[in-house]
């Protein structure tokens, strides 16, 4: 998902993260839906990756994406964590599922003929209708399409419910949800699904709209093999800037 790293120095990557520890709200303003403090060290100008606990208990790492995309990772269980049977089981038929679903989508053509719309701002190719019907990993409706350079699609893109909402890991730690912060930690009014965001002039949200430094939190199923499994947060392979 693009959040504007494609171009920030890894001064600002590290600025971001760290500027998360410390954000505050305004009593007057909206409540936000924050993401979790970040304590990871920086290290020669790159931000490491290391594991944390999010304020309800989760673990969590920081991680950049091709070297360029910071992304936070989340999860009940210790990154590692070995899958039951059965959670491998889940994770499988999800992305067998989500596969066979959305096999007709090939090309970018395919993907608008789908009723997907480039979506600028967040780099992918998104369907509207299947944010706002709220529903979760329903494998045929991926709310998002990432295509790789040659305009092929990679990868489908599942989104919690709101931008407040966990991510259900059917598979255990098998499937590991991320979110990305916005990159110059400043905070944006979305609505509460997870789209249209803007930066308000006067640092209030219009009704209907959240105050939030951060993406829901999402995940992909990949298309193709990924050297990290068919859940991989990490986009480098696709050689897309995202």
């Amino acid at each position: 998902m693009r959040n504007g790293f494609g171009r920030a120095g890894a001064a600002t990557l590290v600025a971001a993260a760290l500027t998360l520890a410390g954000c505050t709200n305004d009593p007057a303003e909206p409540v936000a839906a924050r993401s979790p403090a970040t304590t990871a060290p920086a290290q020669g100008g790159l931000l490491t990756v290391g594991d944390w606990r999010t304020p309800d208990g989760r673990y969590a790492r920081t991680m950049l994406i091709g070297g360029r995309e910071l992304a936070i990772e989340v999860s009940d269980w210790p990154f590692g964590t070995t899958p039951t049977p059965e959670q491998k089981a889940a994770a499988d038929a999800f992305v067998a599922e989500a596969r066979a679903a959305n096999a007709h989508l090939v090309t970018e053509a395919d993907v608008l003929a789908a009723g997907y719309v480039p979506w600028e701002q967040l780099g992918h190719l998104v369907n509207v209708a299947y944010v706002e019907d709220r529903a979760v990993l329903d494998p045929a409706k991926p709310e998002m399409i990432m295509l790789d350079r040659e305009g092929k699609v990679a990868a489908l893109m599942f989104l919690a419910a709101d931008n407040t909402a966990k991510g259900p890991q059917i598979g255990g730690p098998a499937t590991v949800w991320h979110f990305h912060p916005w990159p110059d930690g400043r905070e944006q009014c979305m609505y509460p699904h997870g789209l249209l965001p803007y930066y308000p002039a006067d640092g209030v949200c219009p009704e209907g709209f959240l105050m939030t430094d951060r993406t829901p939190e999402m995940i992909h199923v990949w298309m193709r093999e990924h050297p990290d499994g068919p859940f991989a947060t990490d986009m480098a392979v696709i050689d897309h800037e995202h």
